[in-house]
């Protein structure tokens, strides 16, 4: 109850408040929970000190960590406040490069699996996709209770985004895909537990194999996209070339090889954009 009474409250200040002092919050907050939630911090730094290389400082890692959970607050932010943005908002502050990449894919009738990583506002992405008419469908982690995962899904929804939850919504997927639709999926983080390893920054680590697997199973490409914050917190969701799966060769090692090519892609952008990347869970070693 205590955590859906907190939400409640971010959503009602993100409705209410500008911009600028939505902002001036999150960086009150940011700093707050940076000094008090131990265990993100703590795995935030570990990750970060792979990402930054051997080379990096204590004092980098300490400047890019504090700047990911403030951009992790202005995404919390932002989700909030999506019911009041509209068509208006996603043309002048999210600018799409690569949308021939999606056009592409999907030209060959089996739908296209567009995968990201936790960088930046990665829903904002979705959202984007569905002002510019495409439909869009994806699978989220169920929240602490119900109550929360509805309020949750419930901003995507209005936004006419599909949400699937996770372990329960590889047939809608699947049958999305049949319909040349689009499904979306953050790949850099194997939450089921049966994940493939992969090279990432040169060093193993799992990633969740269900991009891959739909691929396998649909022939749908994948294709990687992410958003890109700037400097004025507007975005640019960039798409690369689409990854097609394979027509033969062993299941197993086609799900491997597509997920290690994925991984590839998340690399370059999360390499590019550290301070931007939200995945406050550690990557290279089994989590407490």
């Amino acid at each position: 109850m205590k955590k859906l009474l907190q939400y409640i409250a971010i959503q009602v200040l993100a409705l209410t408040l500008p911009w600028r002092a939505i902002y001036w919050l999150v960086d009150i907050f940011a700093e707050r929970n940076y000094r008090l939630d131990t265990a993100s911090r703590k795995a935030m730094k570990a990750n970060l000190r792979v990402i930054l290389g051997e080379k990096v400082t204590d004092e980098e890692v300490d400047r890019v960590a504090r700047e990911t959970f403030r951009n992790f607050g202005k995404s919390i932010a932002e989700f909030f406040r999506m019911a009041r943005l509209g068509r208006r908002f996603f043309e002048r502050r999210v600018h799409i490069e690569g949308k021939k990449h999606v056009d592409e894919a999907r030209s060959h009738g089996n739908g296209a699996i567009l995968v990201s990583a936790h960088l930046s506002n990665w829903e904002f992405g979705g959202v984007k996709l569905a002002y510019l008419g495409y439909p869009v469908s994806g699978i989220a982690l169920d929240h602490e209770t119900e109550a929360i995962t509805r309020m949750f899904n419930k901003q995507r929804e209005r936004k006419g985004i599909k949400t699937y939850p996770l372990g329960r919504g590889t047939r809608p997927c699947l049958e999305a895909l049949r319909r040349n639709e689009f499904i979306c999926l953050v790949a850099d983080r194997d939450l089921t537990g049966t994940g493939v390893e992969v090279e990432y920054f040169g060093k193993p680590a799992k990633f969740a194999i269900g991009p891959a697997r739909f691929a396998v199973a649909s022939g749908a490409p994948i294709v990687p996209g992410f958003m890109i914050r700037q400097p004025d917190d507007s975005f640019r969701l960039v798409f690369e070339d689409p990854i097609y799966p394979p027509q033969t060769g062993e299941k197993k090692e086609l799900v491997r090889e597509l997920t290690q090519e994925v991984a590839h892609v998340c690399e370059n952008y999360v390499g590019a954009y550290p301070e931007q990347f939200v995945n406050f869970f550690p990557i290279w070693e089994e989590p407490a």
